[in-house]
């Protein structure tokens, strides 16, 4: 059949595995957290290696039947360059960007089909590369059997027949719409806060895909809608509807006298219906992140991750994040300012943050950022020399992304 092969390559390029027939990116064996559009952004230019394809033939390949404006696709390149870890001080090592044309991949490319190797590039005389990287695909095969042996998810017994069987909510292909937390207490530090919380939280499973906010601002835009209208309820399932997704994750917290009550829902974008929930009380505000954080795993859990996967990666959220929700109220702001691409707007707060807790690992991190895209080089390394010296205290995601 026309495109068989094609859907049999599996592409190598540095650490990374792109397999389009999975529809999975790996790096080192571990899953990479992609969207679909970003993902098949990716693939396009995998496949055309070296070659320069304008951002007209770009964005006619990714939206066929849609008009959309170019900052669209500038903003899936960008999220391609974090995911592969570029930065602008290194160059780009694997996307380039021709100026006022468009993106060419830059870096060496090995396919693997049927078995047999075809090199690119200088993959073409490095045998013990080509042996190397085949062993990566294997062990990340491996990883992936034992992923879809041990997850089947919870236990649920047929009390008329007496017989257990196995459900799963989720694969770990579905991508999962993060919407905005619903603050009913009235007390404004909880705002934004606690999604950002819950976004390092989920952000920490190889399971899990979260849609970036920034896709979910822009479908908000095609829906005529505000990009800063707040993701709650039915437009969030709209969203995540339009978006094509499978569930959309949505968090609230009310008080109950003197007390907190938190709670997560999981629902099915198409029908409606819950997949997952959880619910905790606390007695002061002060017991309110690490009880998310405690909140969030359940959560993956009842969404079909495996018990052994969950608590790999698991990075309490106070030592993810930090244990002052002012610093993280701080943090969130300069995030969401990062998100506008407005690093300089973002700055303020990010210093905000390491001001209310100077061991903010995360804050350091956005500082460098910051410092980077106005140019602030030497800055930058010292806020990122900062961040590393502090590397314990982050997941072990973003522990990788600083080293």
């Amino acid at each position: 059949m026309p495109g068989t092969q094609q859907r049999e390559k599996v592409y190598h390029f540095g650490p990374f595995v792109l397999d389009p027939g999975e529809h999975v990116l790996r790096r080192e064996g571990q899953p990479v957290a992609l969207t679909p559009k970003a993902f098949e952004a990716l693939v396009i230019l995998v496949r055309r290696q070296g070659k320069l394809l304008s951002k007209d033939e770009l964005q006619r390949c990714l939206w066929p039947e849609t008009c959309v404006e170019e900052n669209n696709l500038t903003q899936y390149v960008s999220m391609l360059r974090k995911v592969l870890g570029e930065n602008r001080s290194a160059g780009s090592k694997y996307i380039e960007t021709v100026p006022r044309r468009g993106y060419r991949f830059v870096a060496d490319v090995r396919e693997c089909a049927n078995g047999k190797v075809e090199a690119r590039g200088a993959w073409q005389a490095n045998r013990n590369v080509w042996l190397s990287a085949l062993a990566v695909l294997v062990i990340g095969a491996a990883l992936a059997l034992t992923a879809l042996t041990r997850n089947r998810g919870p236990v649920v017994v047929d009390s008329q027949h007496t017989k257990q069987h196995f459900t799963r909510p989720l694969t770990d292909m579905d991508t999962v719409v993060l919407a905005d937390f619903d603050n009913r207490t009235g007390e404004p530090v909880f705002d934004d806060t606690l999604k950002q919380a819950l976004a390092v939280q989920l952000q920490q499973s190889p399971f899990l895909s979260l849609v970036p906010d920034q896709q979910t601002r822009e479908t908000l835009r095609f829906m005529g809608r505000s990009p800063d209208e707040r993701l709650v309820g039915k437009v969030a399932q709209e969203v995540c509807k339009r978006q094509g997704t499978n569930a959309v994750v949505q968090g609230g917290i009310t008080t109950l006298g003197v007390h907190y009550v938190i709670d997560l829902n999981a629902t099915n974008c198409s029908t409606g219906t819950v997949l997952a929930r959880a619910e905790i009380e606390v007695e002061s505000k002060e017991r309110v992140l690490a009880a998310l954080g405690g909140l969030a795993s359940q959560l993956r859990s009842r969404l079909g991750e495996s018990l052994a996967l969950v608590e790999k990666y698991d990075t309490p959220v106070l030592q993810a994040t930090t244990p002052s929700l002012d610093a993280l109220k701080a943090y969130t702001a300069g995030v969401i300012e990062e998100e506008k691409l407005n690093a300089g707007g973002a700055l303020p707060f990010f210093k905000r943050a390491i001001e209310f807790d100077a061991n903010f690992a995360l804050a350091y991190v956005g500082e460098a950022r910051a410092y980077g895209d106005t140019g602030e080089d030497e800055l930058a390394r010292a806020s990122l020399g900062r961040a590393f010296e502090l590397r314990d205290r982050v997941s072990e995601q973003e522990k990788l992304s600083i080293t």
